[in-house]
């Protein structure tokens, strides 16, 4: 559904000009998992998944999946969907 952002372990530089230019290009690099992730479509879900965990977003289709509230999004928190 997108693409996860796994910090990597910040190295050590002789110069802060060096330290820049990576936080630079580590922001960047954030910058586009996020931007990824906020335009990335969701496509509707028909079927029921095996297994749920908190955090979870899906878009049903309230026909063969409905968490609720018919079709729309929704938010997997405390064991339970939120329809956004």
């Amino acid at each position: 559904m997108g693409l996860k952002y796994i910090p990597p372990n910040v190295p050590k530089f002789d110069k802060l000009e060096d330290l820049i230019i990576w936080l630079d290009l580590e922001f960047r690099r954030l910058s586009n998992v996020i931007n990824r992730n906020i335009d990335q479509p969701y496509d509707p879900v028909g079927v029921n998944f095996d297994k749920f965990v908190d955090g979870m977003i899906i878009y049903a289709d309230g026909t063969n999946f409905d968490p609720g509230s018919g079709r729309g999004l929704y938010l997997r928190n405390n064991n339970a969907w939120e329809k956004l």
